[in-house]
């Protein structure tokens, strides 16, 4: 992905009672049209969601998980999490998302959502329809495509 913004940022959390860690985790604020390659799914399925990385995201995820097990730093949790985003982002099929798709998210949310969206297909190169098509696939933004 060649966008301005980094693929994820890592934000780190822990609940604690009295001292004692309940329970530690690892949020992800990700760029939307990142989400397919990280996660195999688009952005919008992803929102409020909570995901268990063996079940969600296959074997990866899973080594992931048992790295994370146990007593570890947060600092050192956070450099796993984002050596997988890398590996992830590195696997990831070249063109994908493509070209295209990553100009129009950018003059997209450049114009802050104003920008007609059959502009925005003619300026690089699809119809209207394909474009939405693709949006919707791979951001899970449809007709009205609004970045943020």
């Amino acid at each position: 992905m060649t966008s301005d913004a980094p693929p994820a940022a890592i934000v780190q959390s822990a609940v604690q009672s009295s001292g004692t860690v309940l329970q530690q985790g690892i949020q992800l604020a990700m760029h939307p049209l990142a989400a397919r390659t990280l996660f195999g799914m688009p952005a919008s399925e992803l929102t409020r969601e909570v995901l268990e990385l063996d079940e969600d995201i296959g074997r990866q995820g899973d080594a992931l998980r048992e790295r994370l097990t146990g007593p570890i730093a947060p600092d050192s949790a956070a450099g796993l999490v984002s050596q997988w985003i890398d590996q992830r982002m590195a696997g990831a099929s070249a063109g994908h998302p493509s070209a295209e798709l990553q100009h129009a998210w950018r003059l997209i949310v450049r114009s802050g959502g104003r920008r007609r969206i059959g502009d925005v297909a003619r300026t690089v190169g699809w119809s209207r329809r394909h474009l939405t098509a693709r949006m919707r696939a791979d951001v899970g933004l449809g007709q009205r495509i609004s970045p943020g």
